[in-house]
């Protein structure tokens, strides 16, 4: 049995640090600010008839759909790389399974900041 090194997860904790540090109403006036610039690009590289704020959604959806591993997380080595020994890990999206290698610490930090985005953003779309 392989587990992942509860050390290896701090490797991430500057990254959810500075995420979770962001002033979400800033953020969100931020990203209303560049909104159309944001959706002029999606319209060039996006699938047609499609929005970028849909996307959006559906990161946050995903990202926050993640479990938070209490305990040891097993993994099997495959040749080079690793796998989840878990099957309901494993079958979850590449995004979802990296943002777990990132420590259960690091992820309950950055489901709630993007708990807070979304919050904000509904309540900016409200207005």
């Amino acid at each position: 049995m392989l587990l992942i090194e509860a050390d290896s997860y701090g490797r991430y904790d500057l990254v959810a640090q500075v995420f979770a540090s962001l002033d979400s109403e800033g953020t969100v006036a931020l990203y209303r600010e560049l909104k159309p610039l944001i959706d002029e690009a999606y319209a060039e590289i996006g699938p047609p008839n499609s929005k970028f704020d849909d996307r959006l959604e559906r990161a946050f959806d995903q990202l926050l759909a993640v479990p938070v591993l209490e305990g040891p997380a097993e993994v099997e080595q495959l040749i080079v790389t690793y796998a989840w020994a878990d099957d309901e890990l494993e079958a979850l999206s590449g995004a979802q399974r990296h943002f777990l290698r990132m420590g259960p610490d690091n992820v309950r930090l950055i489901q709630g900041k993007l708990r807070e985005l979304r919050a904000a953003l509904a309540a900016s779309a409200a207005e």
